[in-house]
């Protein structure tokens, strides 16, 4: 269990109906970890949004490398990718906050 945390967040089902185990609270409690036990719908959204921040962070590198492809060679093909990329960038961003959790 990753006890190097300052919350656990424990999902107990669609409708919270699994069991909640009291030793794990009392060993959060024990460690200083605050404990925060909801329903799995609940738990989902205390999560970081790791698909947005993963996603944004690879669309911006893959968009930066074909920018600098272009400042290295200025090739019509180096020019047509760094189109597509620019293209596509706005809509994958768009499609990456649907992921973000505030």
């Amino acid at each position: 269990m990753p006890w190097k945390c300052r919350r656990l967040v424990i999902g107990t089902g669609a409708h919270g109906k699994l069991p909640r185990r009291m030793e794990v609270r009392r060993e959060a409690e024990r460690r200083k970890v605050e404990p925060l036990i909801v329903p799995t719908s609940a738990a989902v959204e205390e999560l970081p949004p790791i698909l947005y921040t993963a996603g944004t962070l690879l669309i911006d590198l893959l968009f930066s490398y074909y920018g600098g492809q272009i400042a290295i060679r200025k090739t019509n093909s180096a020019t047509r990718r760094l189109l597509l990329a620019s293209i596509l960038y706005v809509p994958l961003l768009f499609f990456f906050m649907m992921f973000k959790t505030t």
